[in-house]
């Protein structure tokens, strides 16, 4: 998931305390997390008015 998250090329990444999150150029927010609510890693790619999470299965 982090090698995904850093194929993107993001802008403004930022360090989470589980993650980080950026910014695509058109303004889509990708956060990666280690840990999510069903406590797998996920990938999320956050665009107004929808949001895709990817779940990793450790």
């Amino acid at each position: 998931m982090n090698t995904e998250f850093d194929s993107l090329n993001l802008n403004n990444v930022k360090v989470l305390s589980v993650g980080r999150v950026g910014e695509m150029q058109d303004g889509t927010r990708v956060v990666v997390r280690s840990v999510s609510s069903d406590g797998r890693p996920t990938l999320e790619i956050q665009s107004s008015p929808r949001k895709i999470e990817i779940r990793y299965n450790p």
